[in-house]
């Protein structure tokens, strides 16, 4: 899944490069990931996502954006009187589409998409290995804050809806999705 996440983000980045130079920019972000199942937050509380994202306005404040995203968390699961350690990791490639509102040094933007994830589920003491790939969407709202003509700083507010249909004997339907606040640093190519 590595290698075919790296092309599909490579085929869209090489997409969006055909834009023209001062519409493109990337950057990377990290911060809070809050689940919105709380099955799913009780059993492994709030992680931290990284990001690496490229955009490209193709009408005056109209653009796409798509991602590279890493999630790692760890986590315990109780029965029978035992706690199971847990390892879950889930890649992303967000796409979306967004309109901006540019207001001097700041830009706010507005958007939504889709995403195509890859999740793994690891108990770490019994054989379970469970893997998957689902689709979800997301809507999104950030500001962006010029440092210079080059340089941003950015915060983004996501709601993410990732519903798998799997689940255990007593949950039929886990949610990976959640809110997710992130902030970082940008450069506009």
């Amino acid at each position: 899944m590595k290698f075919r996440t790296l092309f599909i983000f490579l085929i869209f980045s090489s997409f969006l490069t055909r834009a023209s130079a001062e519409n493109l920019s990337l950057s990377f972000s990290s911060g809070l990931f809050l689940p919105k199942q709380k099955e799913f937050k009780d059993m492994y509380g709030p992680g931290n996502p990284y990001a690496l994202e490229v955009r490209a306005l193709f009408l005056k404040n109209f653009g796409f954006s798509m991602g590279l995203e890493y999630l790692s968390m760890k986590g315990n699961a109780s029965g029978g009187g035992e706690e199971y350690p847990l390892r879950f990791k889930m890649t992303s490639i967000p796409f979306a589409a967004f309109y901006r509102f540019p207001l001097k040094k700041i830009l706010l933007s507005f958007g939504f998409g889709g995403s195509y994830n890859s999740f793994q589920e690891k108990w770490e003491t019994v054989e379970i290995d469970f893997k998957e790939k689902k689709w979800g969407y997301l809507v999104f709202s950030s500001f962006e804050y010029r440092l210079s003509s080059k340089f941003f700083v950015l915060a983004k507010l996501r709601y993410d809806n990732i519903p798998t249909k799997k689940g255990s004997l007593l949950l039929k339907n886990v949610n990976l999705g959640g809110v997710k606040l992130v902030a970082g640093l940008g450069i506009s190519l």
